[in-house]
C-alpha cells in the first residue's frame, strides 16, 4: 500500500543481501521522495539536519598509503569494496608490484 506521505519523505533502505557488492560493502540507501513537484527535493526535517561546520581535511601523500595499509588490515580494501573481477584483479596486480618494489629495495646490489 502506497501512503502518500511516505512519497514526500527521506527513507532509508537496507537492501536484499544478493549482490557481492551489497554484500561486500555491507550498505544502506537512501531514497529521496519528491514534493509536489518531481524537480523539487524531499524536505528533510531540521532534527535530522547536521549543525557542525564543515570542514576539510588534507592528508598528505605518506599519510595516505598509511592509512590505505590501516584500512587493508581490517579487510577494507579496493578488491573488498568492488568485488568484480577487474577490480580485484587490479587490487592484487598493485599489492604484488608493491611487494615486489619492497623486496628489491631491500636487497644490496651485487658489486662488479
Amino acid at each position: 500500500m502506497i501512503v502518500a506521505k511516505d512519497l514526500k519523505s527521506v527513507v532509508c533502505v537496507k537492501p536484499k543481501l544478493d549482490n557481492p557488492r551489497i554484500i561486500r560493502q555491507d550498505g544502506a540507501f537512501f531514497i529521496f521522495g519528491i514534493n509536489n513537484k518531481k524537480t523539487l527535493p524531499a524536505n528533510i526535517p531540521v532534527k535530522y539536519h547536521v549543525t557542525t561546520e564543515p570542514y576539510r581535511l588534507i592528508i598528505n601523500k605518506s599519510g595516505k598509503s598509511k592509512i590505505l595499509g590501516q584500512l587493508a588490515t581490517l579487510g577494507i580494501n579496493e578488491a573488498s569494496m568492488f568485488p568484480e573481477i577487474d577490480s580485484v584483479s587490479k587490487y592484487i596486480k598493485q599489492k604484488l608490484k608493491n611487494e615486489l618494489t619492497k623486496a628489491s629495495s631491500g636487497r644490496k646490489k651485487p658489486r662488479r
